[in-house]
């Protein structure tokens, strides 16, 4: 899912009020003093990592929905569309083989 995606995403939440692009990994404590955040979450895959945040904000490791893995979804979309595509192929040829037939 592009960026930009998921960034819509998270500020169609009501609870989102504000989500900062990363440039680099030791932008996030200067991005939180700057816009003065109350709550730096993040997926509970990274649980730990960021417990040196919690002297300027509540640091909140949000749990990853189970059985969804975004490269998953991107494999399957990708069978998917290759699998579109031979049917495509298939269909093509057989109109050209009605057409000869004519």
């Amino acid at each position: 899912m592009p960026f930009e995606h998921r960034i819509a995403i998270l500020e169609a939440c009501r609870y989102v009020d504000a989500v900062f692009p990363e440039r680099h990994w030791e932008q996030k404590r200067e991005d939180i003093l700057r816009k003065e955040a109350d709550i730096f979450a993040m997926g509970d895959d990274w649980t730990g990592k960021f417990d040196d945040l919690g002297d300027i904000c509540q640091v909140v490791y949000l749990p990853r929905t189970a059985d969804v893995s975004s490269t998953e979804i991107r494999q399957l979309v990708k069978v998917f569309k290759g699998e579109q595509v031979q049917a495509l192929k298939n269909s093509a040829e057989q109109l050209m083989k009605n057409i000869s037939l004519l």
